[in-house]
């Protein structure tokens, strides 16, 4: 059974949704930074989950969390859209490239 994926307007509000939370926007960037950090000393792994870094809160499990309480899901949804956008929306923020490639087509969450 394919996931169900969450639709742009859904992105959008969750995107703006989630800054409004604190500690979820704090997780989310700090994330960021260490993955910057190590890509600039050469010790970032592309095939490792950039959401499950070692010493942080799962950040996979509090997207979907963010998820669950603004709509009503089933277990099985598909968060690629949307964690994409919010490291688009966290490294803007961070005043960071953001030179993702994707080729989805959701744009301007803003």
């Amino acid at each position: 059974m394919a996931a169900d994926e969450l639709t742009k307007e859904q992105v959008r509000e969750l995107v703006l949704l989630a800054r409004e939370d604190a500690a979820l926007w704090q997780a989310l960037k700090e994330n960021e930074q260490r993955l910057e950090q190590e890509t600039a000393q050469g010790t970032f792994d592309p095939d490792a989950n950039s959401l499950d870094a070692p010493g942080m809160p799962m950040l996979a499990m509090l997207v979907a969390q963010l998820v669950d309480r603004h709509y009503e899901t089933d277990e099985d949804v598909d968060y690629t859209d949307l964690i994409f956008m919010l490291r688009c929306a966290v490294r803007e923020d961070l005043g960071l490239p953001v030179d993702f490639r994707w080729d989805r087509g959701i744009k301007d969450v803003h």
